[in-house]
This record gives structure tokens, C-alpha cells and sequence, in this order.
């Protein structure tokens, strides 16, 4: 499967800065999911779990608990989050 870049940071420090095949995070209307090639994208997140599945085979799990945004632009993903821990 293609894989994408995902640069997950919050507003004092880098979180994650990873490959993935598939992303799934809480959107403002619903769980969104995030795959290669997707097109371009904007939102908010609300609460939840980010899930990522890393190139590698491995997963990724991060528990969203305020809010924050994500953009998809150029198969690049990038997300900011308010307060995050690790699941």
C-alpha cells in the first residue's frame, strides 16, 4: 500500500512526525478516514482517538481530549491538537 507523511503537533511541542498507510481521526461532523492520495481536506477535531497504521505494520494511538484541526494538502497530513495522550 502507498504510504503518506503525518506530522502531528500541539502548540509547544512535536508529537509524532510519521509514515502511514491509513488515518483515522475524530472530524467535526464524524470519524473521518484518511488514505494515500486523498484530496484536500480541512477540519476541526473534536475528543477522540487518533488512529494511525504505520507503514511498518505497527499502529499509532492517540488520545485526542480537546480540540484542534487537520489538513490534508499534497498527500501531506498535518494535524494540531490542543491536549493529546498517548492511548
Amino acid at each position: 500500500m502507498r504510504s503518506f507523511p503525518v506530522t502531528i503537533v500541539s502548540a509547544d511541542k512535536d508529537i509524532a512526525d510519521l509514515s502511514a498507510i491509513s488515518l483515522i481521526v475524530p472530524a467535526g461532523l464524524g470519524y473521518a478516514g484518511i488514505l494515500a492520495g486523498h484530496a484536500p481536506f480541512v477540519s476541526l477535531l473534536k475528543p477522540g482517538k487518533i488512529v494511525l497504521k504505520t507503514s511498518d505494520g505497527g499502529q499509532f494511538i492517540l488520545e485526542n481530549l480537546a480540540g484542534g484541526f487537520i489538513q490534508v494538502l499534497n498527500n501531506c497530513v498535518t494535524i494540531v491538537v490542543d491536549q493529546v495522550k498517548t492511548a
